[in-house]
This record gives C-alpha cells, sequence and structure tokens, in this order.
C-alpha cells in the first residue's frame, strides 16, 4: 500500500526506460568523478579560508594534503564505492558553502 492506503502499481514509483538502467560499475565511476569535481571545490574553499598557497613546495603540499583529507575521510572514501548519493551530496554542500 502506497501513501493514505492506497495501492500504487509498481510502475508508478519506479521509473522505466533503458535510460536510467547502470550497472554498480558505472556508479561507482560516476562517484570517482564527483570526487574529482569536490577536489576542485576543497580547493576553493581551501583558498577562500587560508589564502592561495605560496610557490614554495611546502606550503602547496601542506595545502594538496588538506584536500586529500578531506576527500579520504573514511566515511567518505567509503561512500564513494558503496553509497551511490553521498558523493553528490557531498559535493553538493561544499558547493553551497563555498558560495556563501
Amino acid at each position: 500500500l502506497g501513501l493514505m492506503g492506497v495501492a500504487l502499481p509498481p510502475s508508478a514509483s519506479t521509473p522505466g526506460g533503458a535510460a536510467l538502467q547502470c550497472s554498480a560499475r558505472e556508479l561507482r565511476l560516476l562517484n570517482l568523478v564527483f570526487a574529482v569535481l569536490m577536489a576542485a571545490v576543497v580547493h576553493r574553499i581551501l583558498v577562500h579560508l587560508h589564502g592561495k598557497p605560496e610557490q614554495r613546495p611546502d606550503e602547496r603540499r601542506r595545502h594538496n594534503l588538506r584536500i586529500a583529507v578531506v576527500l579520504l575521510f573514511p566515511i567518505q572514501y567509503f561512500c564513494y564505492f558503496v553509497f551511490y548519493t553521498d558523493a553528490i551530496g557531498t559535493l553538493m554542500v561544499l558547493c553551497m558553502y563555498e558560495r556563501c
């Protein structure tokens, strides 16, 4: 039974069509694309918070390490390969934070 006790046919809640069917491998690849985009957004946030890294190698290394820490946070890293909405959700939250 659906909302308010009304029986819904399966086609009412499941979109049909071959265009929406993806394999797990394709979804994981899409999450990796979102991770790359997330790296760019995190870079912009860090530049806003800490300023542009100097040309010294230690400053650039520290900046890149901060980006890696955010991207490879254990919970987020696990979600790249298991859950298919967390990467895009995190990317959208970071984009909204960066825009504020």
